[in-house]
């Protein structure tokens, strides 16, 4: 009897490509759009579902993500803070949705079209690094990965919209979205203007925002002020209503905690006896501050109860930002990741 997994579609030519291979693979595929805004239009999924002659029906999850991701989003802005909604949707709403449609349809795995890797029930990161998207993958939870199949992991990505011409007329030269999902266009008009002070690390003031939420740390253009030397974002305190920017040696750090740990793969840790206050260690890791960023090797301390870790870089990053996620990664695999919730300059 043919292995049953259920497909996330979201209309793109990656989650189209994902349930093809499944199919040629011999699965019996089972297509699944999650509705979560307003924005979500299932025109082109439904398409895809017709032309493969797959089962397809679509989820309202529109409270759910309501819940967990644009409240998180904009609670987080107004603490000052970056955040990350990608790995917020991925464990709150699109796994959590995908695994409760495999329950019902009685099906043996779920499937997305995201660039990863699942080896043995680890994490990897896709064999198109340009592409990886194991960062935003990482908060999960552990057990999902035994029943989680990611085929794109092994493609490049220009291989895959060549791909999709088995199949399709439209997806090849279908545009990938840019915008934050649930906010259009400009996001900033979902948060009030109001004037404050730019000051810099040393207290002096610089000039005036319009707005702190048109910033972010780490920015170093449309900054409005003058200096010396260039000048970077480095903190913005939403009680004060003020920007705070730094030359670019005082926005770099070695040294940041992490806290909503998400531990993959506990073979790594090692009994830390370097800094007291924590349990456990990872030595000489690969770890992003955030997606874009290239890895540092770096050592983390963590506690006992797991709740927390501090982050001890071999070399300084600029712009750690609160909010955003580390990511730990040993040979390729993910192992531990969290959110950034202090930095040390």
């Amino acid at each position: 009897m043919k292995k049953k997994v259920v497909v996330g579609l979201s209309g793109g030519v990656d989650s189209a490509c994902t349930a093809y291979l499944l199919q040629e693979a011999g699965y019996e595929v089972v297509g699944c759009s999650i509705w979560m805004n307003e924005y979500n239009n299932f025109d082109d999924a439904e398409k895809i579902a017709h032309s493969l002659g797959i089962q397809y029906q679509i989820i309202d999850r529109r409270e759910l993500f309501q819940k967990e991701v644009k409240d998180y989003f904009i609670k987080t802005y107004k603490l000052g803070m970056t955040p990350n909604p990608c790995v917020k949707c991925n464990k709150y709403v699109k796994f959590k949705t995908l695994f409760d449609v495999m329950l019902d349809f009685d099906a043996d795995f779920v499937a997305t079209g995201h660039y990863a890797r699942v080896n043995n029930s680890k994490l990897m990161v896709a064999f198109d690094k340009a592409k990886d998207q194991s960062y935003f993958l990482y908060g999960i939870p552990k057990s999902y990965f035994e029943k989680i199949l990611f085929p794109l992991g092994d493609y490049l990505k220009s291989n895959v919209k060549e791909l999709s011409k088995n199949f399709s007329d439209f997806l090849a030269k279908k545009e990938e979205s840019q915008d934050i999902c649930f906010l259009k266009g400009d996001y900033k008009k979902c948060f009030d203007s109001c004037t404050g002070y730019i000051i810099n690390d040393k207290g002096e003031v610089l000039g005036k925002h319009d707005g702190i939420f048109n910033y972010t740390i780490g920015q170093r253009k449309g900054l409005g002020v003058s200096y010396s030397e260039p000048l970077f974002v480095r903190e913005i305190d939403t009680q004060k209503n003020i920007v705070i920017v730094a030359t670019k040696a005082g926005v770099q750090s070695c040294k940041f905690c992490i806290t909503s740990l998400n531990l993959l793969d506990e073979k790594f840790l090692e009994i830390n006896n370097e800094i007291h206050g924590y349990r456990f260690k990872i030595k000489n890791a690969d770890i992003k501050v955030r997606y874009s960023s290239k890895p540092k090797k770096g050592d983390i301390y963590i506690s006992e109860d797991f709740k927390f870790a501090e982050i001890h870089l071999h070399e300084c990053e600029n712009g750690i930002a609160k909010g955003q996620s580390a990511v730990v990664y040993i040979a390729d695999q993910v192992i531990l990741g969290g959110i950034i919730n202090k930095v040390f300059y």
